[in-house]
């Protein structure tokens, strides 16, 4: 579902949306036992009912706290499910949060259900500033954010376990994967925008929206598929250190890496953990759970390189139609540090913790993931992660350098053309512009045209050239400038030229 909030939205439209974004992940923890909600894996998950409690906190913390005389629901709990705000006082380190068996998961529940009766409540009233809009959605889209790391995390706890239980009957995901197209698009770059430009909601690292000079690149129109990965194992791809960065090799050694997380060996083949248990491994499907040091050694030994997010970005602005999954399946490893753009601002106040003070060692993904709740992704959107971690749903797209001079033009001029030939083409009669025709083959077809014996406007008009020349001669008088519009090859108007010797100049113009 999409949370960007639109500029005019009732109250009834609001609490709408607000129940919608709130049942996803209660809907995800159904099924699943008190004691799967309660686990964590490793430091880096978080119990699934830590996620529960803190999407419940952080309306309380970011919105209802604000209120005069607010009281907390239970004030101990500020400490238990505060995340990383540093502002708002003691908190729970991550790696200790599956510690906390208190208070109960039915205490939890209770919690969400409170912080929402309040937050209708608050809701109700109708009396949101642009503050306080914009904080109602930053607590969606935050809420959103942690279904997917519920399910990231639930699969990571499923995955530890000898009995290799499935969370799900199948895999929650918001669309089917497309299937692959096979080809690449060459983009011809140039000085071109990334970045939010403030129409509907952006997280506050989205922007601002600046500028970015590119030079001619190309994408592969798929995602590297689990078959693709097989490959690269089977050339040694794990075990040679030519193909690593430097601290990429030293985690290979020291994490024993021989495949993507989650895969094992079944036999001859080889099978995947997944939300829905263990499957075998489909080829045709985009390879998951690899880290940014596994992308960048798949890219190099094939030939190839990750894209930068800005190359992510504008091809998804200018050509989405040509790029498979591009959301949806897989969020794509760039090869950008993610860091501020230029003219960057946090949001204000406690929320300006919120991803500014991630902006090091860290590297951007772009795009989206099966997991990603519907409409919460963008173009501009930047998710991060450390370059070892490979639990999140991340795959990578290929990229590489393109020579200036046979670089196509398929970005906002095609764009442009494929609009105009669409229009023309639709009406009655069908009709298309002429500047489409005319670059430099067009240019040289339309001059052999001119020539063909059927074509008799040119000779035509260089008679009537000949005819009037030596007149128009004795008018421009000594010094004069002719300046031709439309110039074209300008064979016809050499007959001008020879019979005004006294011209001090002539300038052609034309597209």
């Amino acid at each position: 579902m999409n949370v960007h909030s639109p500029a005019r939205s009732t109250v009834e439209d609001d609490i709408a949306l607000f129940r919608r974004v709130r049942a996803a992940m209660p809907e995800l923890a159904k099924g699943l036992s008190v004691e799967d909600l309660a686990a964590q894996s490793m430091p880096d998950c978080s119990p699934g009912k830590w996620h529960l409690a803190h999407t419940s906190w952080f309306f309380e913390a970011m919105i209802l706290s604000r209120e005069p005389d607010y009281r907390p629901v239970d004030p101990r709990w500020q400490t238990l499910f505060n995340s990383y705000y540093e502002a708002l006082g003691e908190r729970v380190e991550r790696p200790e949060r599956g510690l906390m068996t208190r208070p109960s998961l039915d205490e939890v529940t209770a919690y969400r259900r409170e912080i929402d009766r309040r937050m209708i409540r608050w809701l109700g009233q109708g009396e949101m500033d642009a503050r306080s809009r914009y904080l109602f959605t930053l607590g969606l889209n935050h809420d959103q954010q942690h279904q997917e790391l519920f399910l990231m995390d639930m699969l990571h706890l499923m995955s530890r376990s000898p009995l290799e239980p499935a969370a799900y009957d199948r895999e929650p995901r918001s669309g089917p994967v497309e299937p692959a197209r096979g080809g690449e698009t060459v983009f011809a770059g140039g000085l071109v925008e990334i970045g939010h430009d403030a129409a509907g909601f952006a997280f506050d690292n989205e922007g601002p929206r600046h500028k970015v000079w590119l030079e001619p690149y190309a994408l592969a129109d798929d995602l590297v598929s689990n078959g693709d990965w097989m490959r690269f194992m089977a050339d040694g791809g794990y075990t040679r250190p030519e193909l690593w960065l430097s601290d990429g090799w030293a985690t290979v050694k020291t994490e024993g890496w021989t495949a993507p997380l989650y895969w094992s060996r079944d036999g001859e083949s080889w099978r995947v953990m997944t939300l829905a248990g263990p499957r075998a491994v489909d080829a045709d499907a985009p390879v998951r759970h690899v880290s940014l040091y596994e992308a960048d050694a798949y890219a190099r030994w094939a030939g190839k390189r990750l894209p930068t997010e800005a190359e992510w970005e504008h091809a998804a602005r200018t050509r989405p139609d040509v790029l498979s999954n591009l959301f949806g399946e897989v969020w794509q490893w760039t090869a950008s540090a993610y860091a501020p753009y230029p003219g960057f601002a946090p949001t204000e106040g406690t929320a300006s913790e919120y991803n500014g003070k991630f902006m090091a060692n860290q590297v951007v993904l772009r795009g989206g993931a099966f997991a990603t709740s519907e409409g919460h992704a963008r173009a501009t959107y930047r998710n991060f992660y450390y370059p070892h971690q490979r639990w999140a749903f991340t795959g990578l797209r290929l990229a590489w350098d393109q020579p200036s001079e046979s670089a196509r033009v398929t970005d906002d001029e095609s764009a442009g053309f494929r609009d105009d030939l669409i229009a023309g083409l639709s009406r009655s009669p069908k009709r298309t512009s002429p500047k489409w025709f005319y670059d430099a083959a067009g240019s040289d077809l339309f001059e052999a045209i001119t020539r063909l014996p059927e074509y008799y406007p040119t000779r035509q008009e260089a008679a009537l050239l000949r005819a009037v020349a030596p007149d128009w001669a004795a008018r421009f008088g000594p010094g004069a400038t002719m300046v031709e519009f439309g110039s074209g090859a300008s064979e016809k108007t050499r007959i001008v030229l020879d019979a005004a010797p006294d011209l001090a100049g002539y300038v052609p113009i034309d597209i």
